[in-house]
């Protein structure tokens, strides 16, 4: 069965999470299922410009996928999008890009400082 374009071009794609700092450690992203019966999975691109996707993942027929937060550029904006994938075979068809996320990577590396120590101690007998 051939994929309905314009059903698919409804998926939608929202971010949980637009600002992590402390000791956030994930981007989930969840996926919104295609309104198509014959899909096979979904993939998720992101990149550092609007519409110029550098990555890729294939996440399979998962609609959440955690994105470990260290593997992105702290200060910086990332976009997201994402397509569904039929079962035609030897090669799927895969939809056009669904609407396009973006959230701007915050986070702050924990302190591993020790604090000073205290200015001294007094011992009292009495």
């Amino acid at each position: 069965m051939k994929f309905n374009y314009i059903l698919l071009a409804l998926i939608l794609l929202s971010l949980v999470g637009f600002t992590h700092t402390g000791d956030t450690k994930d981007i989930t992203v969840v996926i919104t299922p295609s309104p198509s019966n014959d899909v096979a999975g979904y993939k998720i691109y992101w990149g550092l410009n609007s519409r110029q996707y550098s990555n890729m993942v294939d996440i399979g027929d998962g609609l959440i996928y955690k994105f470990n937060l260290f593997n992105f550029t702290d200060s910086t904006m990332y976009y997201f999008t994402a397509t569904a994938y039929d079962t035609v075979m030897p090669i799927p068809n895969e939809s056009i890009f669904s609407n396009e996320d973006s959230t701007f990577i915050v986070y702050t590396i924990p302190d591993t400082t020790a604090p000073a120590p205290p200015g001294g101690c007094t011992i009292i007998c009495n």
